[in-house]
Parts: C-alpha cells; sequence; structure tokens
C-alpha cells in the first residue's frame, strides 16, 4: 500500500508494485504496479490502472484508463507505451 519509487525526476505511486528479479543475474528486471498508478516527471503525470516497467528495455507501458496530463492539455486511451530512454510515448485504443 502506498508505494512510491523514485528514479531521476520520475516518481511512480501506486497501491501494489510486485518486483521480478532476473533469473540468473543480480538486479530488477521488471517492475508491476497496480492500483491507482501515478507517474509524474516534472510538469508532465500520467495515470492508469496498471504499469509495467521493463528495465532493461527501458520501456513503460501504462493500461486502464490511462489519462496523461501536459501543462492544460489532457488525453485518455486505454494504453500508453512510454521509451523513458527518449521521453516519447504513443497511446493505443480509444485515443
Amino acid at each position: 500500500g502506498n508505494v512510491l519509487i523514485g528514479q531521476g525526476a520520475m516518481r511512480l505511486t501506486a497501491e501494489r508494485v510486485e518486483v521480478v528479479y532476473r533469473a540468473e543475474a543480480e538486479g530488477i528486471a521488471k517492475l508491476e504496479a497496480t492500483g491507482g498508478v501515478t507517474l509524474v516527471s516534472g510538469d508532465d503525470a500520467a495515470e492508469a490502472d496498471r504499469a509495467d516497467y521493463d528495465i532493461d528495455a527501458g520501456t513503460l507501458v501504462m493500461t486502464g484508463n490511462v489519462l496523461l496530463t501536459q501543462g492544460g492539455s489532457a488525453l485518455s486511451s486505454e494504453q500508453m507505451t512510454i521509451q523513458l530512454e527518449d521521453g516519447t510515448a504513443q497511446m493505443s485504443g480509444r485515443v
């Protein structure tokens, strides 16, 4: 409950986060967040039912009632995939 994860300027909050470790190597492979997921980076924020962060791929996939706000603008969709390296995102489903 009330999980907060930070990486640089990015903050992710959720009710529950499952940490998946690599099978043979040390370290975390991915994070699976559920329940009122919120991602904040600078002035941008996104909300969703679920977020899956693949650390090696550098992607964060948010699904279920996705709402993205940037300044005074807002977009909603069923899914949003964020490429964390370059900060781009692609929304799909009912946008």
